[in-house]
């Protein structure tokens, strides 16, 4: 399993679009006697792959009920006017990709705040 995911994290960092294409997981299934299905199945299961085109940067907002309280929601609204994408959308240049997930509740705001020290940055 180890050798699978080095596999495919080597393979979606050296895309120019940051996804694993299907010649991807093919030639890793191949070189590792696996089927495509397992592949697939592994590839699907951890949110750390993409298989469409994304961003070089992640923008993920929580969608918890917790966060959203915190002010997830805002987020939204401020991804939206400032990068012009919603989620699942990538930014012309490709460089954003806005992304939903259910976080760890370790710090709800967490997101929010780094979001906003982004954009003070740039």
């Amino acid at each position: 399993m180890e050798t699978l995911l080095l596999f495919l994290h080597e393979f979606q960092n050296t895309n120019p679009h940051h996804y694993l294409s299907e010649d991807d997981l093919s030639m890793t299934a191949g070189y590792l006697n696996m089927s495509f299905s397992a592949v697939y199945g592994v590839v699907s299961y951890y949110t750390m792959f993409n298989l469409r085109p994304r961003g070089k940067h992640i923008v993920r907002v929580c969608h918890s009920p917790v966060c959203q309280m915190a002010g997830s929601n805002d987020t939204l609204t401020t991804l939206r006017a400032h990068l012009g994408i919603d989620v699942g959308a990538t930014t012309a240049d490709g460089v954003f990709n806005g992304n939903e997930k259910i976080c760890d509740t370790r710090s709800a705001t967490s997101g929010f705040q780094r979001l906003i020290a982004f954009f003070q940055r740039h």
